[in-house]
């Protein structure tokens, strides 16, 4: 064989594994928050079960995002003691902070946090260990 066949040979099936890799995460994500739900894990936090043989560990959690333009508008409008944002570098959102302020904000202050915090989900991890 050639080296060039070679080459052409090895990218073909790095471009087919790089699909099947792909397809095999999505297939394990959907498997990961279908064990999520059969387990009832609550959205946030971490939490080991054993079941049967396996000792499931599920990690959940939300991933926060600053609109940096929206927070330099609205955000000096924030007691400074709810302000979750620390100013460095970057923008950093404290998550402790950040609970508390959402536990003790005046409305027009939830409003604000809202306005210049996004939430989604984080990536659920799960790890199964087997022999336990």
């Amino acid at each position: 064989m050639l080296r060039e066949d070679a080459i052409i040979e090895t990218a073909q099936v790095l471009e087919r594994l790089a699909y099947e890799i792909a397809d095999l995460s999505r297939v394990k994500e959907e498997l990961e928050k279908h064990m999520a739900a059969l387990l009832e894990h609550p959205d946030n936090g971490q939490k080991s079960y054993i079941e049967g043989r396996f000792k499931i560990t599920c990690k959940t959690g939300y991933n926060y995002v600053l609109d940096k333009e929206k927070y330099e508008m609205l955000g000096r409008h924030l007691n400074s003691s709810i302000d979750p944002i620390t100013r460095v570098t970057k923008y950093e959102i404290n998550k402790k902070i950040l609970r508390e302020s959402y536990e003790h904000a005046s409305a027009k202050e939830l409003e604000i946090l809202n306005e210049i915090i996004s939430k989604r989900p984080a990536k659920l991890n799960i790890q199964i260990t087997a022999g336990v």
